[in-house]
């Protein structure tokens, strides 16, 4: 073994290609052909033997309906024959009447359906009345009337036996309706062919026998002794709806064992395995030739491609030296369009990636130089604006008090509230800020605007003070406020009031604003809800709608989308703002802990 995987390894690439593809090809067919010839004779087998299972169901439930029907029918035709009934049975003797009335009514039976092929009827006192075939006129006296105290046991009810011609027999008692006194035994020849032909169709389209039996385990219907004793092993190990192999005579059977629903007849369907695995031998002798044919296709292909993976495979790491020298600009040229084309397209790729990425890791050298300087002059106007700010503040502050001195207390409150709005827009550093902060800011705000316009509008707080420390984004509240001043009181004729509320509700903080004002469409309210901010927007006409459009973008990433604002407006009559925010006071130590930061 060892001098045979010495000699392998020793073959060159190509010779060790086409014999690996030699065995794996052969293993691989002699492996497919055995397992789809086991295969189907398996699937073959169980396919069969479920169907049946199927059919019996089915054969069972036709021919138990099929059995009613003949009892049913062979009731009602004896109920509603007047011979039957309307004669008073004697107990001694038969009057000739009487005879002459029981053998017109056996006759009238007979002809009433097709598959009645003999009748006999045996009165009280053993006369016998026989009508249609020889089968019950050929018998003996002494059949019927050993016959006759078994079936007066049953009680007008039917009891099945079979005909020696293979027909089946029906016997029952027969009593006077009138009185229900017992008159005679009826016995009814059935044609055998009359049963059948409730699964003949099926049995000759899928093959296989039927045996019924009746409840004593006697066959009634059957093709073959052999198929009765297959029959009687199978249901004497079987249960119901399931299959039993059966060996006899040299051959292997599956039975089907199905009782019928009332549970007075049994069935078995019968199929020989021979018969269903006979066809195979033809499909494995097909299977044998195919492999071998395709088998010395494949010993020339194999040659053919080995020698041209061989070819690529060359070609390939001769370019793949250059490559890895450093020479990125070597293109590999594949001979033929595979798997080898593939990794030479993708090695070709890379070489031209490795060039890109070198130069884009210049460039990022160089961009990030760039940015370093940018960050020092960021550094340096920021610096700017701190210092700004503070010197506006004093020129506000010197402002103010050259008023008081000149007696303009009026002008220095302006300047005063315009210098503290001023502190708290350019020096508020945290992300969230106490409720009543935000509502003093705004409340400096609305003052502003009051002394500029002094009766124009009117302003109304009304806030909850239980919420005064609950957490609220800064400035959230006056670019609501701004925009009801701007586009819902500027310019109507009637007085302008403005409702600035603060409640909370379901567990949330409301921050409500309304206005008298002009009111929006519905068109517009969707067009705020739906936009997003840009920095294009900020000096545009409609900033106040931008800080609206701000404001939502705000609580939606602060606090996700289930919150942020709400509007409600009517034309003409007005606009309600709702901010809904969740009540959160933790919230607000953790952002503004990280704000100190």
């Amino acid at each position: 073994m060892s001098k045979f995987i010495t000699w392998y390894l020793n073959l060159k690439f190509k010779q060790k290609l086409l014999l690996s593809f030699l065995v794996i090809i052969f293993l691989t067919t002699l492996c497919i052909s055995g397992t789809n010839y086991a295969v189907s004779n398996l699937l073959i087998t169980r396919y069969v033997s479920d169907y049946s299972i199927a059919i019996s169901s089915q054969i069972a439930s036709n021919f138990a309906s099929r059995v009613d029907n003949i009892e049913e029918t062979n009731f009602i035709k004896y109920q509603n024959d007047g011979a039957f009934n309307e004669i008073l049975p004697v107990s001694d003797y038969t009057p000739i009447q009487n005879r002459l009335s029981y053998q017109s009514a056996v006759d009238n039976l007979l002809y009433s359906t097709d598959y009645y092929k003999s009748i006999a009827f045996l009165d009280l006192n053993n006369y016998l009345y026989t009508a249609g075939s020889d089968l019950l006129s050929d018998q003996s006296i002494d059949y019927f009337t050993d016959e006759a105290p078994e079936i007066k046991k049953s009680w007008g009810q039917c009891v099945w036996d079979s005909c020696p011609n293979g027909n089946l027999l029906l016997k029952r008692a027969l009593y006077h309706l009138p009185t229900g006194t017992y008159i005679g035994c009826l016995f009814v020849e059935i044609d055998r062919d009359y049963l059948i032909k409730v699964y003949e169709q099926s049995i000759d389209r899928y093959g296989g026998s039927v045996v019924i039996f009746n409840p004593a385990h006697k066959p009634m219907i059957s093709d073959h002794d052999t198929f009765e004793k297959i029959a009687l092993e199978a249901i004497s190990s079987a249960t119901q709806a399931e299959n039993h192999t059966v060996k006899m005579n040299g051959e292997t059977y599956t039975a089907a064992v199905y009782n019928t629903p009332d549970g007075q007849w049994t069935l078995t369907h019968i199929v020989s395995l021979s018969q269903l695995t006979g066809k195979l031998h033809v499909i494995g002798y097909w299977i044998l030739f195919i492999g071998f044919a395709v088998f010395a296709l494949a010993i020339v292909l194999a040659f053919l491609i080995s020698g041209n993976i061989s070819q690529n495979l060359k070609l390939l790491t001769d370019s793949m030296k250059q490559f890895s020298n450093g020479n990125f600009d070597e293109h590999i040229v594949p001979a033929s369009h595979d798997e080898f084309a593939i990794i030479a397209d993708n090695f070709n790729t890379m070489g031209q990636k490795i060039k890109a990425l070198m130069r884009e890791v210049a460039l990022e050298q160089k961009q990030k130089q760039q940015i370093e300087y940018q960050m020092l002059e960021f550094q340096y106007n920021a610096l700017q604006a701190r210092l700004n700010p503070h010197f506006l503040y004093n020129i506000l502050d010197s402002i103010s008090s050259l008023a008081k001195l000149k007696d303009e207390y009026d002008i220095s409150d302006w300047i005063c509230l315009l210098s503290d709005m001023l502190r708290e827009s350019i020096g508020q550093k945290k992300r969230l800020i106490p409720l009543d902060e935000e509502i003093s800011y705004v409340r400096k705000y609305t003052t502003l605007y009051q002394m500029m316009y002094r009766d124009h509008v009117t302003f109304i707080y009304k806030s909850d003070p239980s919420l005064s420390f609950i957490p609220v984004p800064a400035f959230i509240l006056q670019p609501i406020v701004e925009n009801a001043i701007v586009h819902g009181i500027e310019g109507i004729s009637r007085h302008g009031i403005i409702h600035i509320c603060s409640f909370s509700q379901d567990n949330t903080l409301i921050l409500e604003v309304c206005d008298n004002g002009h009111g929006m469409s519905q068109d517009m309210i969707e067009m705020i809800l739906n936009s997003r901010y840009s920095s294009e927007d900020s000096g545009s006409p409609s900033h106040a709608k931008v800080g609206l459009i701000t404001v939502l973008e705000r609580i939606r990433l602060l606090y996700g989308p289930e919150f942020g604002i709400r509007i409600q407006s009517v034309p003409e009559e007005g606009t309600r703002i709702r901010i809904i925010l969740p009540v959160a006071v933790s919230l607000y130590h953790d952002h503004n802990s990280e704000d100190q930061e």
